[in-house]
C-alpha cells in the first residue's frame, strides 16, 4: 500500500509540476497585464490633464480679451463723459461753478463733522 502511495504520488508529481509552471506563467502575464494597465492609465491621466490645461488656457485667453474689450469699451465711455461735462461747463460756466462751489462746501460740512 505504501508502494502505491508512493507510486500515485510520484505520478502526480509531473502533473502538478505542469501545473506550478502554467500558474506561474499565468501570474508572470497578470503581472505584465498590470503594468501595461497601470502606464496606460498613467498616459490617459497625462493627456486628460494636458487637455484640461489647454482647456483652462484657451477660456482664460477669452475672458482676457473680454476684459481688454470691457476696458477698453469703459475708457471710450469715461473719455465721451469727460468731453460732454467739459462742453457743459463751457456752455454754462456760472451754473458750473456755482455747482462746484456747492459741492466743495457740502464736502468741507460733511468731513469737518468727523
Amino acid at each position: 500500500m505504501n508502494q502505491q502511495a508512493s507510486a500515485s504520488a510520484t505520478g502526480n508529481a509531473p502533473e502538478e509540476t505542469d501545473e506550478l509552471r502554467l500558474l506561474k506563467e499565468d501570474l508572470a502575464r497578470l503581472r505584465a497585464d498590470i503594468q501595461a494597465l497601470k502606464e496606460h492609465l498613467a498616459s490617459l491621466g497625462d493627456r486628460k490633464a494636458a487637455e484640461a490645461r489647454e482647456a483652462a488656457t484657451a477660456r482664460l485667453e477669452t475672458l482676457r480679451s473680454e476684459l481688454d474689450r470691457l476696458a477698453e469699451e469703459l475708457g471710450a465711455q469715461g473719455r465721451e463723459a469727460g468731453r460732454t461735462l467739459e462742453e457743459k461747463v463751457r456752455e454754462q460756466p456760472f451754473a458750473s461753478l456755482l455747482a462746484a462751489f456747492g459741492l466743495g462746501f457740502l464736502l468741507s460740512r460733511l468731513l469737518e463733522r468727523r
